[in-house]
């Protein structure tokens, strides 16, 4: 069994500091309110840092105004960061995703290839436009990738090909932008043993000079229980240890109702249970360097209309308060 790193003694107890948020074009409607009550609940909580999933999502921008070139886009970070930089929030902007990710990196090694060569393309592009754009904002630490990892689509000799696509998107960040560093993430599915995952990891930071992966922890999708998590998150520490990296955990506030595994229907979730997030928090506490970062509290849990998102930010205070 690893031996699990242990919280100093007087330690605070784990909590979140950092959440995704998954913007989407249609949270354009939203005025301007409901953007600064959304960043006031989570700094109330202590958050401070947003990972803003994508700034493009298909094609469409989700910044800028609509022009000929762009006809889809949307101004949402030209709305959230101004209000990120006055309440001293960090942010790290997500970059092109494709929702058909992984239909597309399911089809034959040399087509795969070729998407990998395009997509660096599109994330690149992005980043310049994101740059020239926001440059003037001191809140931006660094850049998200959003296509996720898994440890099924990547091995064997897809491996060396994942990596060096990695490796030349964040070369070319670097031209960008050379003080902001880049974090991609992952799951597991438990398809390969933990010392496996940790060598695979290992070469993939230390071959890329990427310095962040956020390591999500799939108790919400039901990829890992609480049991087998540990041995995988004591493998990723250790892979980020050896390769100079920082490992971010990722805690899934939700549980999965719908969608596969599950079902053949849409993918669909709710919030978890208090209870059951206090122990994914301890957990990765263990590995927290770096702060523990949530899936996602603007989606599962803030106040809104829905009664369960609200019960859970009321669950998540009274767990802070528990814990002074």
């Amino acid at each position: 069994m690893p031996v699990l790193a242990q919280a100093p003694a007087g330690a605070a107890a784990p909590r979140f500091g950092a959440t995704f948020f998954q913007p989407l074009s249609d949270q354009d409607k939203w005025p301007s309110e409901r953007w600064s009550a959304m960043l006031d609940d989570l700094a109330a909580v202590g958050v401070k840092e947003l990972v803003i999933q994508w700034s493009a999502f298909d094609n469409a921008p989700l910044y800028g105004e609509p022009t000929k070139k762009s006809p889809r886009a949307v101004p949402l970070l030209d709305k959230i960061l101004p209000l990120a930089q006055e309440r001293g929030m960090t942010v790290r902007l997500g970059l092109a995703h494709d929702s058909a990710w992984w239909k597309k990196v399911d089809r034959p090694a040399p087509v795969v290839e070729v998407y990998l060569r395009r997509l660096e393309q599109d994330c690149l592009r992005v980043a310049k436009e994101l740059h020239a754009r926001f440059k003037a904002y001191s809140c931006v630490k660094g850049w998200y990738l959003p296509q996720e990892l898994d440890d099924m689509n990547w091995n064997g000799p897809r491996r060396a090909m994942i990596i060096e696509h990695l490796r030349s998107l964040r070369a070319g960040l670097k031209e960008i932008d050379p003080g902001r560093e880049v974090g991609v993430s992952g799951f597991l599915n438990g398809f390969i043993p933990p010392d496996a995952f940790r060598v695979f990891l290992r070469d993939l930071m230390a071959d890329t000079g990427i310095e962040q992966f956020y390591l999500q922890d799939g108790v919400g999708v039901r990829k890992l229980s609480l049991d087998e998590l540990p041995i995988y998150m004591d493998a990723a520490a250790s892979a980020a240890r050896e390769a100079g990296g920082v490992l971010r955990p990722v805690v899934e506030i939700f549980t999965q109702t719908h969608g596969e595994p599950v079902d053949e229907q849409p993918f669909k979730a709710e919030p978890a249970s208090i209870a059951r997030v206090e122990k994914q928090l301890t957990l990765a506490g263990r590995y927290a360097s770096a702060g523990i970062v949530a899936f996602s509290l603007p989606e599962y849990g803030l106040p809104s209309d829905d009664p369960l998102t609200t019960a859970f930010y009321a669950g998540y205070r009274e767990y802070l308060r528990r814990q002074r």
